[in-house]
């Protein structure tokens, strides 16, 4: 009988008109709880750097948390006595007194917003996963001599596919035996399908689709480290298999860019479009980072969307939506006009003399020979 994995945190039903609800906590999310959030999808304090897979630093100095809420130390006696007024932080910020700002309220905002008050939007940030985000799904057919059980081909496969480059495996949602070994030999073949999951941000939507499966295939033609396990309830992970080609690696289910960004929103302020990039992975992009606004305008996102304060430039005056159009300045407009009709009368007063100058010459000038 192949074996089914149970995914964690949901209760066994052994009735089959039965259903499993589960409650997920903080970091997990799905059906049953089965996929996990990427610590650096929520922003960090500012000047605090996530890493990937490992989530916040630690908080800025005379500053406690977690990296990603941090408030002033409570043994202070420098801002003891302040508090931060009732919904000081608009849009989820979250306020806390500022002991290098003389203890001032100040907003740690989400990645959205620009301002510190976090009203005013403009940055980019990472959409929200649909519940029913895809799973990128492989089958694997694979062979061993060591006569392993289920759940070490389980977890042996578990440890390789949890080490590709990029960190996307989820678990192996069947493990079966399909050619037990025969009389003359202990070569034992296996079907395994291993389960990877879709994240919006990174490399991981075009590794899943476009390296997957070179890369298992490497995977496996590695020999396991030794003595990486030791005695222990677990089910051992070091089965040595025969190496595999291409022909024993099966794409059962894969999704292209299109159909994820089907799952993805980019909740907040209106107007924000999904933008990806193979290295990038899937961006909430506001018009505001992407020349909105024309000749100088300076663009605010606003919650009804983005919107343009157009600036004046010399003789021009930008208006318009996106501050596409130029009108001239009035001043601008009669100083030329005035400039250009005093040129006009500059020049023509200067023909009047050049002209009445010449005729004069003209008028009384003889020729030399004219006395004779």
């Amino acid at each position: 009988m192949p074996l089914m994995v149970q995914p964690p945190g949901c209760p066994v039903i052994s009735n089959p008109f039965q259903v499993a609800s589960c409650k997920c906590d903080n970091n997990t999310f799905g059906q049953y709880c089965e996929r996990s959030k990427d610590p650096c999808d929520e922003q960090c304090f500012p000047n605090v750097k996530c890493i990937p897979g490992q989530g916040c630093d630690p908080c800025p100095p005379n500053l406690t948390g977690d990296g990603r809420h941090c408030t002033g130390l409570e043994d202070s006696e420098h801002c003891q006595n302040k508090s931060c007024p009732v919904n000081y932080c608009y849009n989820q910020g979250h306020c806390y007194i500022s002991q290098t700002l003389d203890c001032q309220p100040t907003c740690t905002c989400p990645p959205a917003f620009t301002d510190n008050r976090c009203f005013l939007a403009g940055n980019n940030f990472a959409p929200t996963i649909d519940p029913e985000f895809p799973l990128r799904t492989i089958q694997l057919i694979l062979s061993e001599e060591e006569n392993a059980t289920e759940a070490e081909v389980n977890a042996s496969v578990a440890y390789r596919l949890e080490n590709l480059d990029v960190r996307a495996f989820l678990r192996n949602s069947r493990v079966q035996k399909i050619s037990p070994p025969a009389a003359s030999s202990s070569l034992q073949q296996w079907l395994v399908i291993s389960e990877f999951q879709y994240r919006p941000r990174g490399p991981v939507i075009h590794f899943l689709n476009t390296q997957l499966l070179d890369a298992v295939v490497e995977a496996f033609l590695l020999q396991a480290p030794q003595g990486r396990w030791k005695k222990s309830e677990e089910p051992r992970n070091d089965v040595v298999f025969h190496p595999i080609s291409r022909r024993d690696v099966l794409s059962l289910k894969a999704s292209n860019v299109s159909t994820l960004q089907t799952h993805l929103k980019c909740n907040g302020y209106k107007g924000y479009k999904l933008v990806y990039s193979p290295q990038g992975g899937f961006t909430c992009v506001s018009p505001c980072s992407e020349g909105y606004c024309e000749h100088g305008g300076q663009c605010q996102h606003l919650p009804d969307g983005p919107r343009c304060s157009c600036m004046s430039f010399s003789i021009y005056t930008p208006w318009g939506e996106h501050c596409e159009h130029l009108s001239m300045k009035l001043g601008a407009f009669f100083g030329i006009l005035f400039g250009a009709l005093g040129a006009l009368l500059l020049l023509g007063a200067m023909v009047f003399v050049v002209h009445r100058f010449w005729y004069t010459k003209t008028r009384f000038s003889y020729p030399l020979d004219s006395e004779s």
